[in-house]
C-alpha cells in the first residue's frame, strides 16, 4: 500500500545506493500532481544528489508503462526524466515504484506567451513523430500489445 506521508524505507534505500556508498537522506519533499501515484522529491548528501520516488497502488501496471515510455523517451535525446532504479513488482519497495532523475524547472500550464509555448510543444511532438519507429518499438512487441490490448490481430503493414 501506498503511504502518501512518505516513500517506502526500500524506495529510500534504493535512493541512498543509487546515490553513492556515503549518501545520506537529507529531505523528502511531498509533490503535488500526477493521477493516482504518490510523488517525492528526495534530496541526498555526500553527494548531493537529487531524484524524484513514485509510488504507485499494489497491481498497478502504471509504474511498467511509466518505466517504458522513460525509457523510449531516453532514446530520443530530448529533455525528459531518466529512469533511475524501478521496482515494478513491489520486490524491495513495498509496491511499484520508479525512481528517476530530477529536472528542473516548472510546469508550466498556463503560459503567459501561449504561442511560443504552442511552438515548443510542436517541436517536441515533431522530434517524437520523427523517430523511426523501430527506435521507439519492437514491431513484434507492439503487435502482440495491440493484440492483447484490443483482442484482434494487427494486419502486416
Amino acid at each position: 500500500m501506498v503511504d502518501p506521508a512518505g516513500p517506502s524505507q526500500g524506495a529510500l534505500a534504493e535512493a541512498r545506493r543509487l546515490a553513492g556508498p556515503s549518501a545520506t537522506i537529507e529531505r523528502v519533499l511531498s509533490l503535488r500532481g500526477g493521477q493516482h501515484a504518490a510523488t517525492w522529491r528526495v534530496d541526498t548528501a555526500s553527494p548531493l544528489r537529487t531524484m524524484v520516488v513514485r509510488q504507485f497502488p499494489a497491481g498497478d501496471s502504471a509504474a511498467a508503462r511509466e518505466a517504458q515510455a522513460l525509457q523510449l523517451l531516453d532514446r530520443l535525446g530530448g529533455p525528459a526524466p531518466a529512469l533511475l532504479a524501478g521496482d515494478l513488482t513491489g520486490r524491495w519497495s513495498e509496491c511499484p515504484t520508479t525512481l528517476i532523475s530530477w529536472l528542473d524547472g516548472e510546469a508550466d500550464i498556463t503560459p503567459s506567451d501561449p504561442d511560443t509555448w504552442a511552438a515548443q510543444q510542436a517541436r517536441a511532438l515533431a522530434r517524437v513523430h520523427a523517430a523511426p519507429s523501430n527506435r521507439l518499438f519492437d514491431e513484434h512487441e507492439l503487435r502482440r500489445r495491440h493484440a492483447q490490448w484490443t483482442g484482434r490481430r494487427l494486419k502486416q503493414m
